[in-house]
């Protein structure tokens, strides 16, 4: 009776981890393709803390309202999402209260991106409108689309990404990204 008993107990650890471990991967998953999309604010919820950057934040301190708010979020969220091109769990691994979620992605780097040709439209851009303000509108959506055509333009990148996630009151959460 004791040897049933142990096997069930293991039988039912075994399946708790497993249900763990699936949860994880499927946490990791839901985060990569929120910022696939980059939803940013959407993917914090999957975070212990959230991170910084709020595009309808950034738009609002850059006193963008209207359409060019609009120009603007759609923008950043394309170049998020370039950052997260493709990705595939790799490895879900368990530690002591934790479990690792390796993915192998593939996007834009972010300093390839920071690096590239901006501040030459930038400073056209600049121009453009100091001499027509009152077109203001479409020189906004211009000068995002040609950015959003720079960004389409940098090579892609491999890069491996481990997910640290963990229990925070009853809910896995993950707690730290560690990229190579």
């Amino acid at each position: 009776m004791k040897k049933i008993l142990a096997l069930l107990f293991c039988s039912f650890f075994l399946l708790g981890c497993q249900n763990d471990a699936k949860t994880c991967q499927t946490l990791v998953e839901n985060y990569c393709q929120t910022m696939q999309k980059g939803e940013v604010q959407k993917a914090n919820t999957y975070l212990k803390q959230a991170q910084p950057s709020n595009i309808d934040q950034m738009a609002k301190e850059a006193g963008y309202t209207g359409k060019i708010k609009a120009y603007f979020v759609k923008y950043m969220k394309h170049v998020i999402g370039k950052q997260w091109d493709s990705y595939q769990v790799s490895d879900v691994s368990q530690g002591k209260d934790f479990y690792l979620v390796t993915v192998r992605a593939k996007g834009i780097s972010a300093k390839a991106y920071q690096e590239s040709g901006q501040d030459t439209f930038t400073e056209a851009f600049q121009a453009k409108l100091q001499a027509n303000p009152n077109n203001k509108a479409k020189l906004f959506k211009d000068y995002y689309l040609q950015l959003e055509k720079e960004a389409n333009q940098l090579p892609l990148v491999k890069r491996q990404v481990i997910f640290t996630c963990r229990q925070v009151k009853g809910e896995w959460k993950i707690t730290s990204i560690d990229l190579d």
